[in-house]
């Protein structure tokens, strides 16, 4: 039995993909339930409700934040994810060697190999001043790359892909940022915006932290520790060439647990902003099941 979540707003999304993943289920003679979401958060909702009913994958149909949605309402069972990837970036089917192709994704849903990968959790604020705690599968972000995901409208995003990120960046090098602490281990740490990767990949097909990794047992972190704009725009040139890793004002770590005690840093996770500091990082192992083409490797 599999569950179709779909979200309509995501930049790829068409009702013709849905019919044919529904008549592909059914040449198949397997049992496919559809759902369209119609409003933020429902996702999880409706995961929750298939979990309940016995499902054995959940397919998630939409972006990096849709897939993370459904995600949420799976981690810690062992019913499985898979990924039909419609967004706009769509960094996690990247990471994990996904087809294009509709079909052959479809076989990966049902037949694909399912690999357990570590998950992570964000304790911070909303907006509203009410303490939440989300997870993330790729990121979570703190400070600048947090800010350019707020500041992105929904509508340009769905219109231009990337080319609302990038332009949100653009309007990010005429800000300031603030420098915030970073608690690790014994250690603290100072930056201006900070990335804790799980995935390899970062917007995209960039290579921010390279030892990064859904099945390794620690985070890659990056903390950039300037704001001037010389230094943003030579990081901004050098990551696409992935030269970056050497510039001084970068500083790599691994880690499972973070801690922020500086109130109001903007926080994103998995491209979405969610909310800000004070923030607490912790890392999941085996937390989430997820449907992978059978030559993809641990990554």
């Amino acid at each position: 039995m599999f569950s179709l979540i779909a979200n309509p707003m995501a930049r790829q999304f068409s009702h013709s993909v849905v019919e044919h993943v529904k008549h592909w289920f059914e040449l198949h003679n397997l049992s496919l339930t559809v759902h369209l979401t119609t409003k933020p958060t429902q996702a999880t909702e409706l995961t929750k409700t298939a979990v309940s009913a016995g499902v054995r994958t959940v397919l998630a149909m939409g972006g990096d934040g849709t897939v993370r949605e459904v995600a949420k309402g799976l981690i810690g069972t062992n019913v499985a994810l898979a990924i039909l990837p419609f967004g706009t970036v769509n960094v996690l089917a990247k990471d994990i060697g996904l087809p294009q192709d509709l079909d052959e994704l479809l076989e990966i849903c049902v037949m694909g190999v399912q690999k357990k990968i570590k998950t992570g959790l964000v304790h911070c604020t909303n907006e509203k001043q009410e303490k939440i705690s989300e997870p993330f599968l790729l990121m979570a972000g703190f400070g600048m790359d947090a800010w350019v995901c707020k500041e992105i409208n929904p509508t340009a995003k769905k219109l231009s892909g990337q080319g609302a990120y990038f332009f949100a960046g653009l309007k990010a090098l005429r800000q300031t940022f603030p420098a915030f602490d970073i608690h690790t281990g014994n250690e603290v740490k100072v930056g201006h915006s900070m990335v804790v990767a799980n995935s390899r990949y970062y917007a995209g097909e960039y290579t921010l932290c390279a030892e990064a990794g859904l099945q390794k047992p620690k985070f890659d972190t990056c903390l950039i520790q300037s704001e001037s704009l010389a230094h943003m725009s030579e990081l901004i040139m050098k990551l696409p060439k992935n030269q970056h890793k050497n510039l001084s004002f970068l500083k790599f770590f691994p880690a499972t647990e973070i801690l922020i005690h500086k109130q109001d840093i903007p926080v994103q996770l998995d491209g979405d902003y969610i909310g800000i500091t004070p923030a607490k990082i912790e890392l999941r192992p085996d937390s989430l099941t997820i449907c992978c083409p059978a030559s993809q490797g641990d990554s």
